[in-house]
């Protein structure tokens, strides 16, 4: 069905899973005359602050003049640092994968953690960005979709109904009545006493060293 399938395997930070993402469309050719459109990720950027006054203070106008200018740089800013970020973020990791396979004492230990950290720090902007995305759609197809609207909140109510009931015996229950007495029978025996045994043979094998 989807003969131009594209899978990438994304960094994963303190997880053991390996994230994918999994492309179904073809690549669409640039298009010149793209909205702008602000990031959540730039204000993580230690150099955004001052890009952005920079920017304002040398512009000359009127505010809406400001504003444009304001956007074209930004866009040539973020074409830098994208650049820059996906350099810094191979260095991370192969920095990391180095110590990770390199002895173990408090140096390499303090690297790593230094490390990691960073890593974690540009990873949380990959997050953000895909956080961003994801919301988008969203709010596009729910506000004016009432039947995606619908389909997520009966996904998720679906998810969280329990249908049926298994007893101690083996039998499925259905019925409400009767799966509410399995898991209260359930704790029940799990939280009652059954009694206290003989404990003599627990110490059968201890030698007595006190006297009376």
């Amino acid at each position: 069905m989807f003969a131009e399938v594209n899978i990438s395997y994304l960094t994963h930070s303190f997880s053991d899973h390996c994230p994918l993402l999994i492309n179904t469309r073809k690549d669409d050719k640039p298009s010149d005359n793209k909205l702008f459109k602000f990031e959540a990720w730039w204000i993580m950027e230690d150099s955004f602050g001052e890009e952005v006054q920079n920017i304002w203070e040398r512009a000359s106008g009127g505010l809406l003049e400001k504003l444009d200018n304001l956007k074209t740089r930004l866009q040539s800013w973020v074409g830098r640092i994208r650049i820059d970020r996906r350099r810094r973020k191979e260095l991370l990791i192969n920095r990391f994968s180095n110590l990770a396979e390199a002895d173990r004492d408090d140096i390499n230990l303090a690297e790593m953690i230094d490390t990691k950290i960073q890593l974690n720090f540009e990873i949380d902007k990959d997050e953000r960005y895909w956080e961003q995305r994801a919301r988008i759609n969203w709010l596009k197809f729910g506000d004016r979709n009432t039947a995606f609207f619908h389909s997520q909140a009966s996904l998720r109510r679906r998810r969280n109904c329990i249908h049926k009931l298994r007893d101690d015996e083996g039998n499925e229950i259905e019925s409400i009545q009767e799966m509410e007495w399995i898991p209260r029978q359930y704790f029940q025996n799990l939280f009652t006493s059954q009694g206290r045994g003989g404990t003599d043979h627990l110490l059968s094998g201890i030698t007595r060293c006190i006297s009376e």
